[in-house]
């Protein structure tokens, strides 16, 4: 029974992660998450092999917290408050041996393609309907963004989910399933299509980058023992670079000229509270941008904003535990069943996150409790039943 009442939760709270990212649709997020709490609370022993890790970073909260109220910089707390229950919710990894989202993952995220790619069509082929999604993503906290930009002289349309980033996980899983453990299925195909071109159709740098990069990654094994490939892989790696440092450096462009504004603006901010960089200005500080023009508690450049946040001790706390269930690679490879493409995917989804304000939200959080679980549950050891 509680292995049943476990499993409901999660693909409700899956689902509602997905689909309502900004919780203003639905509005169901926190008695959802209080019921997935709840089935793991009462069901299943905490673990305590983390718990260093969150007595760390909840220290850090504190402690920086106290530093930016008590310096005198401007706060908002709105922004505190997110945080704060980002924090909260990475309790859960106590409970990762016993919790399995790969697949609630998976179903939402078709949904979430679904809707991305009639949304991209919708903008190319229906510009009628246009405004009407526009003002239904500004009703509801912006849920998607609707862009179309140039980027060296080529322009791109962009219907962005703001839960799409974490499509890469199941797009990179069944995309080794089929190219490195020959199952070739019609489901498996059908998947991979629907995940790369719907994280295509979301259409900024990064997830354009992030669909070759997964095809790279995920083929580099079989297609590097062709002969002659190599050195054709390493101009091609060369171009993609030479084209990817012309995107982000392209002068004129919306989306550069702020990320550049906001760089200068950590620049300046670090130059004038240089200790802030040891102690951090605390969760829901705020600073002025010149890429926003005005006083902001959050950017896209995420690791950046840890560090103004958190500090350099805090930001290296995180990081470790961001990274954590990737230690002993070879060692995972071998025993957890698509291990290569999971950790490819989570790598991929922070590195999206780089430049991406998502990595403190719900759908960041399910994505760490993801890897966590894949780690830990016995389901996904090789040699058990996966499906």
């Amino acid at each position: 029974m509680k292995r049943y009442m476990l499993t409901f939760s999660s693909y409700l709270f899956c689902l509602t992660s997905m689909l309502d990212p900004t919780n203003s649709i639905l509005k169901l997020k926190v008695p959802i998450f209080v019921l997935f709490l709840f089935s793991l609370f009462v069901n299943y022993k905490p673990q305590i092999k983390y718990i260093d890790f969150f007595v760390l970073m909840f220290a850090v909260f504190v402690v920086s917290m106290c530093f930016g109220v008590f310096s005198g910089g401007a706060m908002d707390y709105q922004f505190t408050m997110q945080y704060a229950t980002f924090f909260l919710l990475l309790i859960c990894v106590l409970w990762d041996s016993y919790i399995d989202l790969f697949t609630p993952l998976v179903v939402s995220s078709v949904f979430v393609s679904i809707i991305t790619i009639i949304g991209f069509i919708s903008m190319i082929s229906f510009p009628a309907l246009e405004s009407g999604l526009y003002l239904f993503s500004t009703s509801f906290d912006y849920t998607f963004l609707m862009s179309k930009r140039t980027f060296m002289g080529v322009e791109f349309t962009s219907f962005f989910y703001k839960s799409i980033p974490l499509v890469v996980i199941p797009a990179s899983f069944y995309l080794n399933e089929i190219i490195n453990n020959n199952k070739a299925s019609l489901k498996n195909i059908l998947l991979v299509f629907l995940f790369l071109f719907s994280l295509f159709c979301a259409g900024n740098r990064a997830m354009i980058g992030v669909v070759f990069l997964i095809a790279f990654f995920i083929s580099y094994d079989r297609i590097s023992k062709w002969p002659f490939i190599k050195p054709l892989l390493f101009i091609v790696f060369v171009a993609a670079v030479y084209i990817g440092y012309l995107s982000i450096t392209e002068k004129g462009e919306e989306s550069n000229d702020i990320k550049f504004g906001h760089i200068e603006s950590y620049i300046d901010y670090f130059k004038n509270s240089w200790y802030m960089l040891l102690f951090g200005s605390g969760a829901g500080s705020t600073f002025f941008s010149k890429g926003f023009e005005s006083m902001t508690g959050i950017t896209e450049w995420t690791y950046l904003e840890l560090i103004r946040l958190y500090g350099i001790v805090g930001f290296v706390i995180f990081v470790m535990f961001l990274l954590y269930p990737l230690r002993d690679y070879n060692a995972k490879l071998r025993n957890i069943y698509g291990w290569k493409a999971f950790s490819l995917g989570y790598v991929f989804y922070l590195f999206i996150c780089a430049s991406n304000p998502y990595l403190t939200s719900s759908t960041g959080f399910l994505c760490i409790l993801l890897i966590y679980s894949i780690c830990s549950n016995p389901r996904y050891r090789i040699n058990k039943d996966f499906v």
